[in-house]
């Protein structure tokens, strides 16, 4: 009986599997960190809150407050984001740029910025304290991603 050697098929087949896992997971670190952006600054500055009469169309009078403080919010634009807190949305183009992609050959991703300013809010400056916005969410992503690759279906090989 003659042995039949499938080692380069096999191996063919894990690195495919591990790829689309890989992409699987790229995505859905992209996804995470977008959704992590509220929008704010610009055009939303602080939260509604009722105030407790009603306008003339029926409706309740609402004003924008403070998240956490209930302080009235200031004028368009002055609402920014804390230290720690992930930056918020103004332009959207930080939002945007999150991109991801795949080394041509290896199973290996990338998700991140090509924005310049995005390391100085990841990781902060000497003059402003860091505004992760990259870390929060591949901690919340650590065990999904885990997961994705801990399941393999029978016959993916």
């Amino acid at each position: 009986m003659p042995l039949v050697w499938h080692g380069d098929e096999v191996m063919a087949g894990m690195v495919k599997l591990a790829r689309q896992k890989v992409v699987e997971s790229c995505i859905l670190l992209q996804n995470l960190v977008k959704m992590s952006m509220k929008k704010g600054g610009r055009t939303e500055s602080g939260e509604l809150e009722s105030v407790g009469y009603v306008t003339k169309t029926g409706g309740l009078r609402q004003k924008r407050v403070e998240p956490g403080t209930g302080r009235k919010a200031e004028k368009i634009g002055t609402y920014v984001s804390k230290p720690g807190e992930v930056p918020r949305v103004q332009f959207a183009r930080l939002k945007g740029s999150i991109e991801w992609e795949i080394h041509p050959v290896l199973p290996v991703g990338r998700v991140g910025t090509n924005l310049p300013y995005g390391k100085f809010l990841e990781l902060g400056t000497r003059r402003m304290a860091p505004r992760p916005f990259m870390r929060p969410a591949i901690h919340r992503a650590e065990v999904l991603i885990l997961g994705l690759f801990s399941r393999v279906k029978t016959g993916e090989l």
